[in-house]
């Protein structure tokens, strides 16, 4: 295993895979093969072949250092790669409502504004959020006869009911 005398030195060397595994010398980041870790939590996973990087959620705001950790990663991933905040211990379609469920949140968020410049802000997110929703489902390749898909038409239905699409 190879040891980095500075973080950015490892998520480098994670990201273009130069080395099988590599470490700080603290050993609060490190890596092996396409997983990365942060305090031997699962942080994050390269897919490499499909320019995605997939980041834990939960794991990427568990501490100050570990968010430092995400920060360092989120600044040196390759501008043609897609990143997918997901929780990397579940399946591809509880990612998905996952997804559902955060656009239904930015939805009542937007009703909720006050200001036109709120509202304008909470309809960019939930545009932003069903673009990577969608791309991640096809990323997965997630059967279109799941509840997750169900639960897109109940989504979809609310989008323009509120003409946020």
């Amino acid at each position: 295993m190879k040891k980095f005398t500075h973080n950015d030195h490892v998520i480098s060397a994670y990201l273009d895979q130069s080395f099988l595994s590599g470490m700080n010398y603290r050993d609060s980041l490190s890596f092996r093969g396409t997983y990365l870790y942060s305090y031997n939590s699962h942080l994050a996973t390269l897919d490499i072949p499909n320019k995605v990087v997939l980041i834990d959620k939960y794991i990427c705001r568990y501490s100050v250092t570990t968010s430092k950790h995400t920060t360092l990663l989120f600044n040196q991933v390759p501008s043609d790669f897609t990143m997918y905040p997901i929780n990397l211990s579940a399946k591809p379609e509880q990612n998905l409502i996952e997804y559902w469920k955060d656009i239904e949140e930015r939805i009542v968020k937007f009703n909720r504004a006050r200001t036109v410049q709120s509202k304008e802000s909470h309809k960019y997110h939930v545009q932003e959020f069903l673009t990577e929703a969608l791309a991640y489902a096809e990323y997965t390749s997630i059967d279109k006869r799941t509840k997750a898909w169900k639960y897109h038409a109940q989504i979809t239905k609310q989008l323009f009911q509120h003409k946020l699409l």
